[in-house]
């Protein structure tokens, strides 16, 4: 059964050197994310989605305190934060990566991590390298000329 692998590779890495840092992130369910949550968030340094883990968690449990849920349906409330970190656990991975300056390089599917890996460096290596993409602008200039036309044609008489 493939997998998929999502590749992030530093921003500032030299050609030589962004092997040895290159990050592969599996998109999948983590059940480790599940069942020990606040230790899952505190192993991978993602401080603040462990605060509102923990916020959630205690808004929940005042909750069913309050409202008087017993049973199955307290133990579903309070169940609802960790399965939502365990479906997103590699969305905040790739946030946290974004966070320290790594790119999404490429998708890779395999097998397992070793042939990932194996793939995804031997189409790097048959790749041209190419420089890095500059970001867009924060704000997009103006344009010099502002057309007094409202809607979806640019210019009157087109």
């Amino acid at each position: 059964m493939l997998k998929i692998y999502i590749v992030f590779e530093p921003e500032n890495a030299r050609a030589g050197d962004a092997g040895e840092r290159t990050e592969f992130v599996r998109e999948k369910f983590s059940w480790a994310a599940f069942f020990f949550t606040p230790l899952w968030l505190l192993f991978n340094r993602l401080w603040l989605a462990f605060v509102l883990f923990c916020a959630a968690e205690i808004l929940i449990a005042c909750g069913v305190y309050y409202f008087g849920f017993t049973g199955l349906g307290g133990i579903a409330a309070l169940l609802l934060p960790p399965l939502i970190v365990a479906f997103e656990s590699a969305q905040l991975k790739r946030y946290r990566l974004h966070q320290k300056y790594y790119r999404e390089a490429d998708v890779v599917t395999a097998e397992d991590l070793e042939s990932a890996e194996r793939r995804y460096f031997e189409r790097r290596k048959l790749a041209p390298v190419s420089a890095p993409v500059s970001p867009p602008p924060a704000f997009p200039e103006k344009p010099r000329s502002s057309p007094s036309v409202i809607g979806l044609f640019p210019e009157r008489g087109r």
